[in-house]
Parts: C-alpha cells; structure tokens; sequence
C-alpha cells in the first residue's frame, strides 16, 4: 500500500479504536445518522473522516432513502436500513459514491449441548456497539447469523462516545453496550444506576493488546527492553480515568517510578503519531489502526506491546440495561449469540480460524475497508467464555482511586452480573480453539 492510500485508509479509520481508550478524548463533532447493520442487510460504505483533535472523529455514513438524519445529534441514532444505499461524501456534498463490494460470508449454525429455541416473535435488541476491534463478536453474530437463529433481531445505535452510554442505558434507549473501562463508567454503575457488565469485551492477553507504546522510527533499540526508560521522557499516557492511564502506571510501577517521573500528556490518537514524529512527544501509548499505520509508513517503531505492562488488563465490557437484563429469555440468547461470536473471532486471530473471512466481517462493519489492513494489526482479545478479570479489574479501580477520580474506600463488583455468561457456557459448552 503506498502513502497515499494509506493516509486514505487512516482518515476513513479514525473511529477505529482498539477499545482500549475511545472515552479518553472526546470527539470534535458528532457523528451523524448512520446505517443499520443486520444479519439480512448490506452494510453501507463508511465515509468516515479523521478528526484531528480526537480519535473519534465525525462519521458519516448514509442510510437508505427513506433514512433521515437525527434532529439531536447528541442523542443516539439507530442505524436505518441500508439496502441500496451509498456512502455519503465526507465533505458533506451530494455526490454519492458505491459501497464497496465484500465476498460472501459462508453462514454458521450454532452448536448447543442442549435445545434453546428461537424466540416467536423475534425481539429487537438495540445495541451500542462502538467502533474498536473488539467489535467484532458482534460482526460474527451477525454475518454468521447467530442472532436470527436464536430470534433475535440486531439494531445498531449510533453512540460515538463510550462515556455516553450510560444515560442511554438507564432510560431504555439501547438494551446493550460495547464499551471501555473508564472510572466514569465504575462510578456511575456504582452509583445505583442499575446497569450490569455481564461479559469481557476485550482485555489486553498475551499479543492480543490491541495497542502499543511507540516510540520515532530508529530509536525502539535506545529505550531497551524495560519500562524503565520512561523515566524524565514525554508521554502521551491518557487522562487519569482512563484504560491506558492505569497502563502507563502499571508501566511505571515495574520500575518503581510514579507519574511524577514522567512528562504525561492526553492527545488524542489521530495526533499521537506525528507528535511522536516531531517530537512533541517521545513515547505514545497509542491504539490500533494508528499502530500499523505509523509503522507502514514509517514513522513508528514499536517499543513495547501494551499487554506487557499491564498483562491481561480489563479494558472493555459488555453491559446489559436495568429492563434487558430482566428479559432472562432474551439476555441469555444474546449472550449465546454474542459469545458464539468472540469464539469465532478468538479461533481468527489465534490463527486457528479463517483470518480472511475475519478481515472480510470487520471490513465491511468497520472504517477500514480493506480486509487485509486487519492483518497488520494489533488485535485485541475477547475472551471465549466472556470471562471478566476480576483481579486486574480491581487492580485497575485502585489506580483510579489512587488517581483521585475513584471515591477511596471498598472496591465493589456488585455491578458485574455473571448468570447470563454461566448459563450461555451450559448452552455452548466448553471452548474448543
């Protein structure tokens, strides 16, 4: 791929954010209508546009005909149905321009240890998906046609901000979210709103950390093979509250050095590579696709995998409203669904499923549109059994107390509910990779 399409690619992907730290800076304009995503639906062409002061900036996808924009943008907007649609220019002009054009994904049947029959009539689920990686169980759901089978019907609701689900949770607007661990996140579910994590969306395993601290092409070999050359160097670590500022702390600690050893900045990721180029920062702690990009260009060189500071941290959850977690009926479908999914996905990328037809699901789901970008990446690990990492969990809660944006005192869990993972595991049996 030459520069140009490269920098291409990297404007239609500023929304894709390996979930580690999406909530870390806010976007610079709100995303606009965009199309649905279902099992028997195309999904139209993204025309997503990098913001340069946020690595979620505006996205613009256009739905069918009769779609008509949202009056709030603020407000979440469900995808409308994008069957003959075309992708709306970024720029905001008329011209439209066709969707790309994807191989068919073969379908798959779920194999249960026991009957779990689809629900008669379906129920639409309205879901808050997000835009990083670790989208991608839901993607397989969908294309391999898990949620139609179990009847469930998929609605995709446009929420840009990870931080912003809440709200919509509590009043019914979404019945399920993808989202990043924030200290935002843990006080409001602290706080008797009622919303419940009920699975991993992602966690930072062993080569699956979605992120990277980088450093400027040709100096990887300077820093050495520690954290501990981050010592009096400038760092774009994240706000404190954030996934990846409890990575640069964990970093630091390995060192027995604090945040008053280091120069920590919050940039955004779609500026964190060219603050690195020039200087303006020496190490980033950045997230895919901006990773493999720096590095294809030129520019980066990857100093450390993230998972190696904080092994395995819980960096995402799945979480189910106060009313959906009541439906027991429909809750345990999606999660089979949803978990059927994260299996596929994990078999992709521990090169034990197909990597192809994996690059063809997020392609066709996700800003970056060419299905072998997906193979230069650093992906992020979903859990197969949707396990959440309670350990590290807590360990991260501290960090954010530590950092003053926790209330000190008790570390409750009261809010990770895991009946539904423990009965969708009797339905799909154990993992097999």
């Amino acid at each position: 791929m030459n520069n140009r399409r490269l920098l291409a690619g990297i404007a239609a992907g500023a929304l894709l954010l390996a979930g580690c730290g999406g909530s870390a800076t806010p976007s610079a304009s709100p995303a606009s209508a965009v199309a649905s995503s279902s099992a028997s639906q195309k999904p139209a062409a993204s025309a997503s546009a990098a913001s340069s002061a946020s690595p979620a900036g505006s996205a613009s996808v256009a739905g069918s005909t009769s779609a008509k924009p949202a009056a709030r943008p603020s407000a979440p907007t469900s995808r409308a149905p994008a069957s003959g649609s075309a992708a709306a220019s970024p720029s905001g002009s008329a011209a439209a321009k066709p969707a790309p054009s994807f191989p068919p994904i073969t379908p798959g049947k779920l194999t249960l240890t026991k009957p779990l029959p689809a629900l008669s009539p379906p129920v639409t689920v309205k879901a808050r998906v997000g835009n990083s990686l670790t989208t991608a169980p839901f993607w397989y759901a969908i294309e391999k046609g898990y949620f139609d089978q179990l009847g469930l019907k998929f609605e995709e609701v446009n929420i840009t901000e990870s931080t912003d689900i809440v709200g919509p949770l509590t009043q019914g607007q979404i019945d399920v979210a993808g989202t990043a661990f924030s200290s935002g996140l843990y006080n409001a579910a602290t706080r008797g709103t009622n919303v419940e994590a009920v699975s991993d969306n992602g966690k930072m395993a062993p080569n699956l950390a979605g992120a990277a601290a980088v450093v400027k092409k040709g100096q990887a070999a300077s820093y050495g093979k520690d954290w501990c050359a981050l010592k009096g160097k400038k760092v774009a670590g994240g706000a404190p509250g954030s996934g990846l500022y409890a990575t640069l702390i964990k970093a630091l600690a390995s060192c027995n050095l604090t945040l008053k050893d280091v120069d920590n900045t919050n940039i955004g990721f779609g500026l964190q590579n060219q603050a690195v180029q020039n200087g303006a920062v020496d190490v980033a702690f950045q997230v895919e696709p901006f990773v493999s990009a720096g590095v294809q260009q030129g520019i980066l060189d990857i100093w450390h995998p993230l998972d190696q500071a904080f092994p395995n941290q819980q960096m995402n959850f799945l979480m189910y409203s106060p009313e959906f977690a009541k439906n027991q009926a429909a809750g345990l479908r999606f999660m089979v669904a949803y978990l059927a999914g994260a299996r596929d996905y994990s078999r992709a990328i521990s090169g034990k499923g197909d990597k192809t037809e994996m690059g063809v699901i997020m392609a066709k789901h996700l800003a970056i549109k060419n299905p072998k970008a997906y193979d230069n990446m650093i992906m992020m690990a979903v859990d197969p059994n949707g396990a959440i990492d309670l350990a590290n969990l807590n360990a991260e809660i501290k960090i954010f107390q530590d950092a003053g944006v926790v209330q000190p005192g008790a570390i409750t869990t009261n809010w990770i509910n895991d009946n539904f993972r423990k009965q969708a595991l009797d339905y799909l049996g154990p993992f097999t990779p």
